[in-house]
């Protein structure tokens, strides 16, 4: 019953607006909104540079050191890499951000933690020069064991 009436609540706030649906192959995918955030966003002139720090996941207990380099392409874009130690590195990108805050999302790679692909999605906020933030590992397919945590970085001297 509570969903037939966020339906009809969605349903009447979209014919009071007028909306019309878009499709896909009428958007191009430079202009997606998570893209144009970024874009528009001075923290990514401030985020980009090479960081180093440490993870924290919450269970089990352990202290990883990685390596963040972050790059500003030439459309604005934030993307960059991401080098755990003594593992190989795997590319990130943010897709979304604002003046303070941003969500990053990592290519799918082989977790050796937990035997098998994952993405990692972050929620990082630079707070006076330091990137600190949260993250969620997860499997590629809709099961597994997710792993969450902490971590902090410094800029790169």
């Amino acid at each position: 019953m509570q969903l037939a009436i966020v339906a009809a609540v969605g349903v009447a706030a979209v014919m009071a607006l007028e909306v019309q649906p878009i499709s896909r192959a009428d958007t191009p995918l430079a202009a997606s909104p998570a893209v144009a955030t970024v874009r528009d966003s001075t923290l990514s002139s401030r985020v980009a540079g090479t960081w180093i720090g440490s993870r924290k996941a919450k269970s089990p207990r352990m202290e990883q050191q990685f390596r963040l380099v972050w790059h500003r392409a030439r459309n604005g874009n934030l993307t960059g890499t991401i080098k755990p130690s003594g593992m190989a590195g795997h590319p990130i990108t943010a897709v979304w951000s604002s003046d303070t805050a941003l969500i990053a999302e990592s290519a799918p790679y082989m977790s050796h933690r937990l035997h098998e692909r994952v993405v990692t999605r972050s929620v990082i906020r630079l707070n006076h020069g330091t990137l600190v933030g949260t993250f969620e590992t997860r499997p590629t397919h809709y099961s597994g064991r997710t792993v969450r945590g902490t971590f902090t970085a410094n800029r790169m001297s």
